[in-house]
């Protein structure tokens, strides 16, 4: 029999195709479709008469054969279980399968069909999500899911609750939960049906189980499937109106068989999806390109960017401020994060010099990678909204790009007082799609490419940490992430030079955002702990006091081009250091 050969699609980007899969008595009988033009704007006013297929495409290494028309077509192993699952033995069924009714072998048509996605999941009758054959107590899992719904549970002669957690366990952790396409296939449906097996349950019911569950992306998707049935029933609902960007910032751990489609999957539910122009799909169009375009879509045309060899980190270079700490986080029970954060001591400094720490409270929902205390809020010179980052040796890694308060339609106006306060900080920034960034050493070794440039990034990472500090304890915290810093450049680097490192601490006991503490005190404890050699240490203090009264301005500026001492009396402090003192004294003396 010859393969099956697609027709072109009518013109317009309202057209379709859809599947219709005929019926047999015998289960085990080849699987038999039609395919049919369709055009969307049908029936506009309510939901179309087809259900919509959610699934995982799977491996073709072990491909089956379904016939359409008169011709061959194979799909993978899981769609035809799927098909073979969904014929009726009397009637027909009317459904559409990506993988079926867009040509795949088309990318013209592809790209059409993707934009179009949105209105197909949208308008279905029903999603059905496929979560594969029985496997793993899998039965026994929606039996505990149907159970939940209903209010019937079953009860241990203890009087708790019996429900197969361990099955629910295993079943949250199939491939289909990871998929990035399913994020807009259940976001976008008005109604769901779950099938694993022979077992099925409402998609709202499905949602409430998943709603409790320690995974931030599954705890997403059971909301999503639970606020199925709220939806209007005709017309676009963009989920929860979110931007491309927070939709990334929630999802894009997700995986897909194309890296491009971790965008394009998003861009049909987002809010502004149809004005980013740039992001729009062409699968001819290089990942690398394709990412640096989302990333300055993001945080605005000035950032540099380069795209590790991994292909799933971004390495970022970008001004900015340091605006807050995140002090302490909160989960609510609808996937929320309730953050306490302090702003710097910059943007309450009073008229008598003081600084006034004060708290604010933050809700953003969940995100991919969760926010934590000590995390660090900055506004990217050129983004519309703050951005959460965490150092992480002598970068930061980025876990939320896009800071958007749930609730409230700005952020409190004086969180930008930082940037009236002080010049613009060099941020390095890592971002990776997967849950941790990966070893990103390249980003000193071969960006910077001269020890001068990674003496600037050192001292530019110190800079932000300090800005950071909000009293003499987080301060404390910031000398021990200059001391990991330099560590880290000595032993996965190679890196050793004497003046970096009298210039980074030097920096670090310019502490100018640590209130209610005496600096000459404080800076006394410092010095003793971290350098026992007494002459090396009155040096030190001297000439930090020195610079503390005469000359803050250089700290404030950020110029490693001053330094903090000067010239003869520098190049004699590195002349101990180079004649063998430098064991005098250690990044990690006494910082517990």
């Amino acid at each position: 029999m010859p393969h099956f050969r697609y027709s072109e699609l009518p013109p317009g980007n309202d057209r379709t195709r859809l599947l219709r899969l005929l019926p047999n008595e015998d289960n085990t009988a080849p699987i038999k479709c039609q395919l049919l033009n369709y055009s969307l704007q049908k029936n506009r006013n309510g939901a179309h008469l087809y259900d919509a297929l959610s699934y995982v495409w799977g491996t073709s290494a072990k491909s089956q054969v379904i016939y359409i028309e008169d011709g061959e077509f194979k799909v993978n192993q899981n769609l035809h279980s799927a098909l073979r699952r969904l014929r009726d033995p009397t009637f027909e069924r009317i459904l559409w399968v990506d993988a079926i009714c867009i040509n795949q072998g088309d990318d013209k048509e592809k790209e059409r069909q993707i934009q179009a996605m949105g209105k197909i999941y949208a308008g279905a009758n029903q999603v059905v999500v496929w979560l594969g054959n029985e496997a793993d107590e899998s039965n026994e899992a929606m039996k505990s899911i149907r159970a939940k719904a209903a209010g019937s549970y079953g009860v241990s002669e203890d009087g708790n609750i019996n429900i197969n957690d361990a099955a629910l366990s295993k079943l949250c952790e199939r491939s289909w939960f990871r998929r990035i396409w399913v994020v807009q296939e259940v976001g976008l449906a008005r109604n769901i049906r779950v099938l694993c097996g022979s077992a099925e349950v409402a998609g709202h019911a499905f949602g409430l189980a998943l709603r409790a569950d320690r995974n931030p992306t599954v705890r997403a998707m059971g909301r999503n499937m639970g606020e199925a049935i709220f939806r209007p029933q005709c017309g676009i609902y963009p989920l929860a109106q979110l931007s491309l960007v927070e939709l990334i910032d929630i999802y894009h751990t997700h995986e897909a068989s194309l890296r491009h489609d971790k965008i394009y999957a998003l861009l049909g539910m987002s809010s502004d999806g149809s004005s980013a122009k740039d992001l729009l799909p062409n699968y001819n169009l290089p990942w690398e390109e394709l990412f640096t375009r989302l990333i300055k879509y993001a945080l605005g045309e000035t950032v540099s960017v380069r795209i590790g060899e991994d292909k799933d980190t971004a390495m970022i270079q970008a001004k900015g401020w340091v605006l807050g700490r995140v002090h302490e986080v909160q989960r609510s029970s609808h996937n929320r994060q309730i953050l306490s954060i302090y702003f710097t001591g910059e943007c309450f400094w009073t008229t008598k010099r003081q600084h006034d720490i004060r708290v604010t409270v933050w809700t953003v929902r969940d995100s991919a990678r969760d926010i934590r205390k000590g995390d660090l809020v900055c506004q990217v010179q050129g983004a519309p909204e703050p951005t959460i980052i965490r150092h992480c040796d002598y970068h930061f890694d980025i876990i939320l790009l896009k800071t958007t308060c749930i609730g409230s339609k700005s952020f409190p106006p004086e969180y930008k007082l930082p940037m009236q306060a002080r010049p613009a900080r060099n941020l390095y920034l890592v971002w990776s799609w997967k849950q941790s960034s990966t070893n990103t050493d390249s980003f000193a070794s071969t960006t910077s490419g001269t020890f001068p440039a990674i003496d600037q990034m050192l001292w530019d990472t110190n800079l932000i940490l300090h800005d950071a500090a909000d009293n003499a304890k987080s301060a404390k915290q910031a000398y021990f992430h200059v001391a990991e810093m330099l560590l880290v450049f000595e032993q996965k680097l190679k890196y050793h030079h004497p003046k970096t490192q009298l210039a980074v601490y030097g920096l670090a006991m310019l502490n100018a955002a640590c209130p209610g503490v005496s600096p000459r005190l404080y800076v006394s404890q410092i010095l003793n702990d971290m350098f026992p050699n007494r002459e090396l240490r009155d040096k030190l203090g001297y000439y930090y006091n020195r610079w503390r009264y005469w000359d803050d301005k250089r700290f404030v500026t950020g110029n490693l081009g001053s330094p903090y001492f000067s010239k003869d009396k520098f190049e004699q402090l590195i002349a101990k250091i180079e004649d063998g003192k430098k064991h005098d004294w250690h990044p990690f003396t006494t910082f517990h």
